[in-house]
């Protein structure tokens, strides 16, 4: 019971890797929590290369979950989802003529966004599939090394490339925070600081926004 409870301690301090505004800077993590993530991670990879009860796909999903305990967001600049939503902006901006979605021709427009839809999907699909196969070929690789240790963590780490890869796909500690935060500033009727937030997170136009439009949004 009593390490049960230094690891609940351990996770509980794994909350101020977030901070209480989402759009501030994120702190740097305990140490504690750093340790554990990798120790959650380095359990993963062990229960499915060296244990072999755990097939690939669930050992990626346990560690990515650690992952997402345990260590902070990735940098927003380097993140392959803000990269997929600031393409899709720019595209919808700047290379898509307003007229192909004028509603006297909901065909043109219909056809003009599933191409578009096909296109985004077919683009960032191929590069992750390119980049979880190189990961993959380069672990394999890796074991052929003949230094036995060396081969083990260049093997890890390959595997690591595909679990951050994977957790960029989720933030559920992140989301949670931003939920969490939302309600407090519509109960203390705190519009602004709202509206901010939401800005912040979905990149919408929240000036005209009640206090329910903004819940919504959120969720």
């Amino acid at each position: 019971y009593r390490y049960l409870a230094s690891v609940r301690g351990i996770l509980e301090g794994a909350r101020p890797c977030v901070p209480p505004k989402p759009m501030d800077p994120v702190p740097r993590a305990p140490i504690s929590v750093l340790v554990l993530g990798w120790a959650m991670v380095g359990i993963s990879y062990l229960l499915y290369h060296n244990v072999g009860i755990l097939p690939r796909s669930a050992a990626i999903l346990l560690a990515a979950a650690a992952w997402d305990r345990c260590f902070p967001e990735p940098p927003l600049s380097l993140h392959p989802v803000v990269l997929a939503g600031t393409t899709i902006s720019l595209a919808t901006k700047q290379w898509i003529p307003e007229s192909v979605f004028a509603m006297d021709r909901p065909f043109v427009g219909f056809f003009a966004g599933l191409c578009f839809l096909i296109g985004t999907l077919g683009i960032f699909v191929s590069g992750a599939y390119v980049f979880v196969s190189s990961c993959r070929w380069a672990e394999e690789a890796a074991i052929v090394v003949p230094i036995f240790f060396l081969n083990r963590m260049l093997a890890f780490a390959f595997w690591v490339l595909e679990v951050a890869l994977f957790k960029t796909t989720f933030s559920l500690q992140l989301l949670s925070t931003i939920a969490l935060q939302m309600a407090r500033f519509l109960e203390r009727s705190q519009l602004k600081e709202a509206r901010a937030q939401l800005s912040w997170l979905c990149s919408r136009d929240p000036t005209h926004l009640n206090s329910e439009e903004l819940a919504g949004g959120t969720l």
